[in-house]
């Protein structure tokens, strides 16, 4: 049709001849087509103010996971001026520690507070991804229900993935993905300001260089997109460059952190972080990979997880394409850009114009869109890869994939009946099994937003079994009448970690997940006893059900509240810390215990 047009002259006119001669290769209709492509689609736009109006206020009123809780302790010690891993031993690096001080800070001490945070991380990576994709050249439509629909995997998963390292770790992840995606665009052009390109290289090297600080796996995919860069662009002049400039913003972000780390207080704690702890916890991630543990968690996420199963052969065929020839758009020995007339369509092509047309103009859009995809694969790629060799098996560790593996579905995937009727099919149970439909769920709303985040709520809207809200909230309430003082209590269990931000108090010693770090360190075991048998710790706060015994035994062990009969405690734990101790109280699966000497044998 664009041919026939030209070959009839009579049919323009003098100022759409002009503007077709300046833009070569471009259909009289373009400017209609893009207007209509700018306009929102509006049921898309409708869909997420739904999603926020109905699941928003039940999702900032869910608990807060045990991670979340352990954060809180140390940013709530860091801000009543604390030493960071002195006063609590912590296996990870300082930059989620740091975030939390920060929201803290601002926001005070409320779980909902939390969320707010959370939620506006979870929209801004939304908002990143929805503009990769966006690069990538993915359709209108598919873009406009992109956000609605991670909204609602985001509402669907459970509290342990929400106000996690993994979720805010895509924040500068994909924030540097973008500018990677920039700068492959800006090395394409045949005139490249080095300068400019050092310039954002460092500032993308901040961004990867601050998402280390909250978890160094992001060294994986960064390494993938950068992989990436070498093999779209070819020119190592440039390269040299650029990675100059990666090393120099990631180093200059890493010596401010180890400063603060040198000016706190916090360095030699934090190096015996390195050396000490973190060897043990990191090769006791095997021990979680066991087949009922991951069928487990594919049944917490069903269906989200299969989205793998689509959009891993998606990447598996973008790589083989790649490797199989040479990059289109590629910059050559003579610094020009060298294109492929297989990129251009033919009705493009200025041959069949006839009308002379730079490399630029034709091909520059179709490989900007290349870089994206390939990148966005990348990312996606290097992501599943630690996330499944160097992590343990937690649920919040994992939930992050599905996001990126919708991005890289939409970006991929032929526009074709089959993949509309599989993506219809595949939504369609999401949207029947997801928590955000559930009655029982939805009763909640006007609680949730006259009362707030109460522990009745937080029990109603709890997807995990595990803690009991109701139970714990009455053991904070007995707490209170002992008129406790800092260092005076001690949660063994992690279940427990959230009563020292519910009553305000430090810790009786460093070590805030008493039993797991018992379990997972054993040859600190002598050390964490010693610490608690010198502790000015009065009261033990335990969790029967961490423990394996069943819900029948709970409620045969003892009666409710205050305990004036020596309790019936299995045979395994006789003698055994802190079930060696006097119980005081029980609420459910949580016992109070009264300290007294000597402690016991650690559980085996």
């Amino acid at each position: 049709m664009f041919r026939r047009s030209l070959i009839r002259s009579d049919e323009f006119n003098s100022t759409e001849w002009a503007m077709s001669s300046v833009s070569p290769a471009v259909p009289p209709n373009q400017s209609r087509e893009s207007s209509e492509d700018a306009r929102p689609d509006y049921l898309a736009v409708g869909a997420i103010f739904a999603l926020l109006i109905v699941a928003g206020p039940l999702f900032l009123c869910m608990p807060l996971p045990n991670d979340a809780a352990l954060y809180d302790v140390q940013a709530f010690q860091l801000l009543r001026g604390g030493v960071l891993y002195r006063d609590l031993v912590e296996t990870n690096l300082p930059g989620i520690v740091l975030l939390h001080a920060a929201i803290r800070l601002v926001g005070g001490p409320s779980s909902v507070a939390l969320r707010v945070a959370d939620l506006a991380f979870f929209i801004i990576n939304l908002l990143l991804l929805r503009g990769l994709m966006k690069a990538g050249g993915a359709p209108r439509a598919v873009l406009g229900w992109t956000v609605p629909v991670l909204l609602l995997f985001y509402f669907s998963i459970n509290e342990s993935c929400h106000c996690q390292r993994e979720f805010w770790l895509l924040l500068p992840g994909l924030g540097a993905l973008t500018l990677r995606s920039f700068q492959i665009e800006r090395f394409c052009r045949e005139h490249v300001q080095m300068k400019q390109a050092a310039m954002w290289a460092s500032v993308e090297g901040l961004c990867w260089g601050a998402g280390v600080w909250i978890k160094p796996m992001i060294v994986v995919p960064a390494l993938g997109c950068w992989a990436v860069s070498v093999w779209r662009i070819r020119r190592w002049r440039y390269m040299y460059v650029d990675l100059i400039g990666l090393l120099a913003g990631g180093s200059f972000i890493g010596s401010v952190g180890t400063a603060w780390l040198l000016e706190s207080g916090a360095w030699p704690y934090f190096l015996e972080t390195l050396f000490v702890w973190d060897p043990h916890y990191f090769a006791s991630r095997y021990d979680y990979w066991t087949p009922r543990a991951i069928l487990m968690m594919v049944g917490r996420f069903f269906p989200w997880q299969f989205v793998h199963c689509a959009a891993v052969p998606l990447v598996g065929g973008v790589i083989v394409k790649t490797l199989a020839r040479r990059k289109p758009g590629q910059i050559n020995s003579t610094g020009s850009l060298e294109t492929s007339s297989s990129e251009i369509p033919i009705s493009e092509s200025p041959l069949k114009t006839g009308r002379s047309a730079t490399p630029m103009a034709i091909s520059q859009p179709r490989a900007a869109g290349s870089n994206a995809r390939l990148l966005l694969a990348a990312f996606y790629l290097g992501w599943l890869t630690q996330a499944y060799t160097l992590q343990h098996l937690h649920d919040y560790v994992h939930a992050p994939g599905v996001l990126l593996a919708v991005g890289v579905i939409a970006s991929l995937a032929v526009s074709n009946r089959v993949w509309k009727f599989g993506s219809l099919a595949f939504l369609t149970l999401c949207l029947i099994s997801s928590p955000v439909l559930q009655l029982e769920r939805l009763a909640c709303w006007s609680t949730c937003v006259t009362s707030g985040s109460t522990a009745d709520v937080r029990g109603r809207l709890a997807m995990l079994a595990s803690p009991s809200w109701r139970d714990l909230d009455r053991v904070a309430a007995h707490l209170r009448t002992l008129h406790l003082r800092d260092g005076e209590l001690t949660c063994y269990d992690n279940n427990a970690i959230h009563l020292y931000t519910a009553l305000g108090l430090r810790p009786s010693t460093r070590f805030g997940y008493v039993a797991v770090y018992l379990d997972v360190f054993p040859h600190q075991r002598n050390a964490i006893m010693k610490a608690l048998a010198g502790s000015p710790q009065r009261y033990i706060v335990s969790d029967l059900s961490a423990c394996g015994v069943s819900p029948d035994t709970i409620r045969r062990f003892c009666p409710e509240g205050v305990v004036r009969e020596p309790p019936q405690i299995p045979r395994r734990l006789e003698g055994v810390f802190p079930w060696s101790q006097p119980i005081t109280f029980r609420a459910g699966p949580f016992l109070v215990h009264r300290v007294e000497r000597p402690l016991g044998r650690p559980v085996p």
